[in-house]
């Protein structure tokens, strides 16, 4: 007797894709500014930061309105990518 198993297309759990992408790229925004910040730099590509995030700059303060941004903005592209990413997966097939 042999087993053959079915491939079922594995859903993504919205939330926690959404909350862990946005955890990570939050903290990523965070540790370069202030990377960037202690080794005296303006981090001309950091700056531009500030365009997309309100309140964002190459300083402490601006890390961490980088770090809500980052958080913020990921959170909602990731949640909607698994959201999308779920819909066109299709329903696993009948038994």
């Amino acid at each position: 007797m042999s087993y053959v198993a079915k491939e079922v297309p594995m859903k993504l759990d919205e939330k926690a894709f959404a909350l862990a992408s946005g955890i990570v790229w939050g903290v990523v925004v965070f540790v370069l500014t202030n990377i960037i910040m202690l080794r005296g730099g303006t981090g001309e590509h950091l700056s531009r930061l500030s365009q997309v995030y309100p309140g964002y700059a190459v300083s402490f303060v601006g890390s961490l309105m980088g770090l809500a941004w980052g958080f913020v903005s990921m959170f909602l592209a990731a949640l909607l990518a698994a959201w999308l990413y779920n819909k066109f997966i299709g329903k696993p097939p009948s038994p």
